[in-house]
């Protein structure tokens, strides 16, 4: 009924989609089976197990750890106009412009989560996602150092464009 309970399912999802190969569109799907009953309502059955040959083994973070390695630029999502600035200077971009198109209401502060949000997060990241983040964290943050010392004028025009 909310993402933390399909979160809780589908752990290692990043590596999954970094791999491309670990059931991923398998684990894009609600995590429970569901009937629709004689009134039209539609009512979950039982959870979906996730078969053992989609588990994300050490070797596939290894596996990805090597691939996110050889990406010119990273990010992560609470880093976005970093990532986009980065970006574009890889590319060649010249006039970039960022567009909030899903902002929503919902709280983005860990302070401000539910409980069992912040649990779920907690044991969604405690696997093979928590390294992956850890490392596209150090990587973008060299990467910005490696960007000299006009990008972060240039990261707040971006960010004041919006």
């Amino acid at each position: 009924k909310d993402a933390a309970e399909w979160a809780i399912n589908v752990k290692d999802m990043q590596v999954r989609e970094l791999l491309g190969t670990k059931c991923t569109p398998l684990m894009r799907q609600a995590g429970y089976e569901v009937k629709q009953e004689p009134g039209g309502e539609v009512v979950r059955v039982s959870m979906r197990a996730v078969p053992r040959q989609c588990d994300v083994t050490p070797r596939d973070l290894h596996t990805a750890l090597q691939m996110l390695r050889t990406f010119d630029v990273v990010g992560a999502t609470e880093r976005y106009e970093e990532f986009l600035l980065l970006l574009s200077d890889t590319v060649g971009l010249q006039h970039i412009q960022h567009l909030v198109s899903n902002g929503g209401k919902h709280e983005k502060r860990r302070e401000g989560l539910a409980p069992h949000l912040v649990q779920t997060i907690e044991q969604v990241t405690s696997g093979a996602d928590g390294p992956l983040y850890e490392a596209v964290a150090e990587m973008q943050q060299r990467q910005v150092a490696a960007a000299g010392p006009h990008f972060q004028t240039r990261l707040q025009v971006l960010r004041e464009s919006k």
